[in-house]
């Protein structure tokens, strides 16, 4: 069998989880081809978006690219995009000759739903986050999430609507196009299509979308086991103070900066701070000239780690921006997070959960910050004892997350 795994060059999130289904299908004996959507349809402002977006969170500006990004260009451009790239998609399709197509990516799902109707084969969708846009699901798709939270939110998708009912491999000419994409639009502007659905509590149910809940799922680097006494003694980590990880991604920018200096300034209780840089040179060289103007809090600022796991080992909390990635790696290792607002949608079903499931705590701004760290440092216990039940329903090694994505995929495949 020759699977097309199919992500985008947007974060890691939607890499990651590509070469994770490429080793569970690799292990059972299938040819797997692992390829950015853009390079599908030769499209070069995949590039500008990954910029704007990085500069955005990098800058804090989060409610700006939310804006932009996740609706306005969803909104209007996303259906204009599809009825021009649709042919493009299928002839570089019919080169891979694909016999299952699974995608991790925005944007291309429908194009990619169409091919695989069309051709007779399976397709599947990954939900590498927690809650959902319109353009991550497909009425014909077998879609995959970590939560049962977001199978309920796919399920409260319309798919009565112009996007889902109707196929733009069966337009022809500019006028047909026009008509497919203005309709989309009013669906939209009356509310009938919801552009963005959380994991509210209870959501209708509006379709009967094939869905497979996979549990938390992680690279194999994050299923390494650490020593905390021997990591924090590497580390030079006094053992009478608690340890807090400040992250962002590789990215790193003024959020990391502004939690790290806030705390140092407010936090009244011994402290080690890790914060994580990521690429950010500036950033590292800014918190590595701050002098901390409080004895109890050690500020210990890291550039680019490819070894995260082995700091989240050695951490009572992880602070940062509630990814659906950076809230199964705390599952893995058992760290309570504490996700910081302002929160762009995408990740917003992650600070949902992370306090549906109790095991950790929502900041709206880091001028909150050091009231929230102090409850969950003061109830770390607490917040563990929910991680270990989320754990239950992961996989002990990476080689059993194989097995079970293997045959969750091959099983719904010839289903």
């Amino acid at each position: 069998m020759n699977a097309v795994i199919v992500y985008e060059k947007m974060g890691m999130g939607h890499l990651r989880m590509a070469r994770i289904i490429s080793d569970a299908l690799e292990a059972r004996g299938h040819q797997t081809h692992i390829v950015p959507g853009s390079e599908l349809v030769d499209d070069s402002s995949v590039y500008l978006i990954n910029h704007i977006w990085n500069l955005f969170i990098k800058e804090n500006w989060i409610r700006s690219v939310d804006l932009l990004l996740n609706f306005l260009a969803r909104t209007i451009v996303l259906p204009t995009y599809e009825t021009i790239y649709y042919r493009r998609f299928s002839r570089r399709l019919e080169q891979l000759k694909p016999d299952i197509v699974i995608s991790t990516a925005d944007a291309y799902n429908k194009s990619l739903g169409e091919y695989a109707e069309e051709k007779g084969i399976p397709f599947f969708i990954f939900i590498t986050d927690c809650s959902i846009f319109y353009d991550l699901a497909f009425p014909t798709a077998i879609h995959l999430c970590y939560f049962p939270e977001t199978a309920q939110a796919i399920r409260a998708l319309n798919f009565e609507t112009t996007y889902y009912s109707s196929r733009v491999r069966t337009i022809s000419g500019a006028r047909e196009g026009w008509l497919y994409v203005l309709r989309c639009w009013r669906d939209m502007l009356t509310g009938a299509q919801a552009v963005f659905k959380n994991v509210d509590a209870s959501p209708p149910t509006r379709n009967s979308a094939c869905i497979r809940i996979v549990g938390p799922m992680t690279p194999p680097q994050y299923y390494e086991q650490y020593d905390t006494a021997a990591v924090r003694a590497e580390l030079s980590i006094p053992n009478n103070c608690n340890v807090v990880l400040v992250a962002s991604g590789s990215i790193g920018g003024k959020m990391v900066s502004s939690i790290s200096q806030r705390l140092c300034r407010t936090y009244s209780e011994p402290l080690t701070i890790l914060a994580m840089c990521g690429k950010d040179q500036k950033l590292l060289t800014r918190l590595r000239a701050f002098g901390s103007p409080n004895p109890s809090v050690r500020l210990r600022p890291y550039g680019y780690r490819d070894d995260f796991g082995r700091f989240l080992a050695a951490s009572d909390c992880v602070i940062a921006r509630p990814s659906a990635s950076l809230f199964t790696e705390a599952i893995r290792y058992c760290v309570p997070p504490i996700a910081i607002g302002p929160v762009p949608s995408n990740d917003k079903g992650t600070a949902v959960l992370i306090q549906r499931y109790q095991v950790g705590e929502f900041c709206e701004h880091p001028r909150h910050i050091a009231p929230v760290l102090r409850k969950v440092l003061d109830n770390k216990e607490h917040y563990r004892a929910h991680l270990r039940a989320l754990q239950a329903n992961g996989c002990r090694s990476y080689a059993e997350q194989l097995k079970r994505l293997g045959d969750i995929i091959l099983g719904a495949g010839s289903g």
